[in-house]
């Protein structure tokens, strides 16, 4: 099991874990940037896409996106020159070095 898998069970599921965010004050009693960290971790992991996330395609597109709503299995995602709904099973997580380059990188 994942740190991420652990924490989120921990506080009963990803929806709970995620809605100790909107708590005021939460910070005095968790480590809110540590968890933010973790649920990013468990959407990788689990294949779980939110607003502002981003994203690439699984095929020869080089573009990063980023997803601006998510409904059901369809996203709408933008980037400089798109905006579009896509089917989010075609996407996954962008690495933090495809994010640094602005594009897919080959061999991910």
């Amino acid at each position: 099991m994942s740190l991420a898998d652990f924490v989120i069970e921990s506080f009963g599921g990803y929806e709970k874990a995620k809605a100790v965010l909107d708590i005021p004050n939460a910070h005095f009693l968790h480590n809110i940037e540590g968890l933010k960290q973790r649920l990013l971790e468990y959407r990788h992991q689990h294949n779980i896409f939110e607003v502002g996330d981003k994203v690439v395609s699984k095929e020869n597109n080089e573009f990063v996106y980023t997803v601006i709503t998510v409904d059901g299995g369809l996203g709408r995602l933008k980037n400089i020159l798109f905006d579009h709904v896509y089917p989010l099973h075609n996407f996954r997580h962008a690495t933090d070095a495809e994010i640094k380059a602005g594009k897919r990188l080959e061999g991910l």
